[in-house]
């Protein structure tokens, strides 16, 4: 090759530049940035979110409702209270009762008061 031709390959190649990445607005760029910036918070805050996210579902679906059912309870503990006094007083009228019917002498005296009804005097 002549050295003419070998310089004007050299000026070509080095008059050419290297292919560079297309241009980008500076908007979008900096926009890109803010939302990898943003992404990156959002990634080291995401177990705090997690835990404030179940947090809130105890505390609105779990506690509430269990506290709501406590006081309702404890209103309704007086008439509970009452029910289950007259319940044990029954029980204990109906155990007297059985006890009384186990025993041979009134046994007796309920079947003579089928035998010979009272007469009215």
């Amino acid at each position: 090759m002549s050295p003419n031709v070998q310089e004007s390959l050299l000026d070509e190649q080095a008059s050419e530049q290297p292919p560079q990445p297309p241009q980008v607005p500076a908007d979008a760029e900096a926009s890109e940035s803010v939302l990898a910036h943003l992404g990156k918070r959002l990634r080291y805050w995401s177990p705090v979110f997690a835990l404030m996210l179940l947090f809130g579902e105890v505390a609105f679906l779990g506690l509430r409702p269990a506290l709501a059912e406590s006081r309702r309870l404890d209103q309704s503990e007086p008439a509970v209270a009452e029910r289950l006094a007259r319940a044990q007083e029954s029980r204990a009228t109906m155990e007297l009762q059985l006890e009384a019917r186990a025993d041979p002498i009134y046994q007796e005296r309920l079947r003579r008061l089928r035998q010979f009804p009272a007469d009215g005097r």
